[in-house]
């Protein structure tokens, strides 16, 4: 533990008023801590302004300060430095090149559609014969009779739509 974050426990414990240093966030929240560090404990102040254990996640104060907390503890703060803000945004010259890019791109696209292109001439052969339809060949089933004369019962009419 260090020192600071024992003190204050023993001030706390005294009844001494502790002043917590405050960070406001870009969304309006507020963060208060002994110390904005790494290992040290962080709260968010709610509406009514209680102190709750900060939870995981990032914060960004400012445009350039990000504190990542996991559990009440910050973990990490970090910096973003002029150079590493300025790659974040594309300047109007950028902006005007890459127009510029994209409207030569199209021209050439139009000049290119614009020129007929050639057709290109079918040989036909002259021995070629034309495609004509070729069904398949169905075979009709025969039928056969063993008895010519018999006469015709129920069961053999049943039969014969069955098995015909």
């Amino acid at each position: 533990m260090k020192e600071i974050t024992l003190l204050n426990k023993v001030k706390s414990l005294l009844g001494i008023e502790i002043k917590l240093a405050q960070l406001v966030l870009d969304d309006g929240q507020t963060l208060e801590a002994d110390m904005f560090e790494a290992g040290a404990e962080v709260f968010i102040l709610d509406a009514n302004g209680e102190k709750v254990p900060a939870p995981a996640g990032a914060y960004v104060a400012g445009s350039s300060t990000v504190i990542v907390a996991m559990d009440g503890i910050i973990e990490s703060i970090e910096k973003k430095e002029e150079e590493q803000l300025k790659a974040d945004y594309i300047t109007s010259a950028d902006l005007l090149n890459v127009v510029n890019e994209i409207n030569a791109k199209i021209d050439a696209l139009k000049l290119s559609k614009q020129e007929p292109e050639k057709e290109k001439e079918v040989v036909l052969e002259a021995d070629a014969k034309p495609l004509t339809h070729s069904p398949e060949k169905v075979e009709e089933v025969q039928k056969i009779k063993l008895q010519k004369n018999k006469s015709v019962s129920t069961r053999d009419v049943v039969f014969s739509k069955i098995f015909n």
